[in-house]
């Protein structure tokens, strides 16, 4: 079974960027401070990508 697409309006990462009030400004302010322009992630889905690595806490390497 092939799961319909959701459109931009349905995706959590726009939801993010259209909330109103002070959370979605603080959100906009956060992805320009990162050197992002609003081109970049407006009308797309947005995808982190994490890793807990340090090299100044040994006990964490697996």
């Amino acid at each position: 079974m092939t799961r319909k697409r959701k459109t931009v309006a349905e995706l959590r990462s726009q939801r993010w960027f259209s909330a109103p009030g002070a959370t979605g400004v603080h959100k906009h302010r956060r992805m320009k401070q990162g050197g992002f322009a609003p081109a970049d992630y407006e009308d797309k889905p947005v995808i982190g990508i994490l890793s807990t690595w340090s090299d100044f806490n040994t006990c964490h390497a697996h």
